[in-house]
């Protein structure tokens, strides 16, 4: 009996819930014209057409004006349920994310693609979109094709570089640096492919940027403290120190000696700074006269930095 009874109380819950949610949609869809329409039938009128697929209402907008209302609010983020069938393909990035989540990331990379950025490479959209559209065009006598694959790389040839070759990346460019052209061959490749370019070395990616505003939304992210494996070169040097440690380890450091490296405050050791580097240069040399290094394959540079920290703290 208290089972039979436990069924039927939550059976009435339900159906409360599931009704109250459909009276609210019928309350708002008499706010849109249109003939009266019989439940679970499609009807349309005017430019502000209601459609009732089974108990789901969807209002489908022709009104500038409407659209301009609703893209405007910060109240209606949430995704609709449609959205989920993407979630397998797109996972839960921005386009999928709804609420907090899509707020933060959306604000992360929006400096980056203002219109007056996105305007210069509409030409640069339209031949790699071409280009997308007729290697789907010679697929389409297949069964199924998964287009993650595509879209990922068409999204990496609009991000704009000099053109890579498979495995080896963009050695062909690589090969021709020598450590004194380093600088004036990535201006080069900046005046040719913009602000914001791609590297490829081997099978990395690479992303060159000097767009200030992108650098500033990557530098403020919280989420984009994780250090490239590149730093692990130093870790036999300087350890894990703030510089090579990430994650919570690396906030919980930065959190302590914030304070202590405001402008402000560095303003004031400008002087010394320029003094005890100068000295650290001369040291070196010092040393190099010396001949003290000519007897070592190695030198260890740890002490002289060390003491020119120490004279820096003076």
């Amino acid at each position: 009996m208290l089972v039979e009874f436990g069924i039927i109380f939550l059976t009435l819950i339900l159906t409360h819930f599931l009704l109250r949610k459909f009276v609210r949609r019928l309350i708002l869809a008499q706010s849109f014209p249109g003939p009266p329409a019989l439940p679970f039938i499609v009807k349309k009128y005017g430019n502000i057409i209601r459609i009732w697929l089974g108990p789901e209402l969807n209002l489908l907008v022709s009104d500038p004006s409407f659209i301009e209302t609703i893209l405007g609010t910060n109240l209606l983020m949430d995704k609709a349920g449609e959205y989920q069938v993407l979630d397998p393909w797109l996972k839960e990035g921005l386009l999928v994310s709804s609420g907090e989540k899509w707020f933060k990331r959306r604000k992360i990379i929006t400096p980056a693609f203002h219109f007056k950025i996105l305007e210069q490479f509409l030409e640069i959209f339209d031949a790699q979109s071409s280009s997308l559209v007729r290697i789907l065009n010679d697929l389409k006598d297949k069964d199924n094709v998964v287009l993650h694959e595509y879209v990922g790389m068409c999204a990496l040839d609009i991000l704009c570089g000099p053109p890579a070759i498979f495995i080896l990346g963009n050695v062909q460019v690589a090969k021709r640096w020598q450590p004194e052209d380093l600088v004036q061959l990535l201006y080069d490749i900046s005046e040719k492919y913009g602000a914001t370019f791609r590297i490829w070395i081997g099978t990395e990616l690479n992303i060159f940027t000097s767009d200030c505003k992108f650098i500033e939304s990557v530098l403020n992210s919280n989420g984009l403290i994780t250090k490239a494996h590149e730093y692990d070169y130093l870790r036999p040097w300087i350890h894990d120190g703030l510089l090579l440690s990430s994650g919570k380890k690396w906030h919980d450091r930065r959190k302590i000696i914030t304070p202590a490296f405001h402008f402000k405050i560095l303003e004031e050791y400008v002087r010394i700074l320029n003094i005890q580097t100068n000295e650290l240069v001369l040291s070196l040399q010092r040393s190099l006269d010396r001949d003290a290094f000519e007897n070592k394959e190695n030198v260890d540079l740890v002490e002289f930095i060390a003491l020119c920290a120490l004279d820096i703290i003076c």
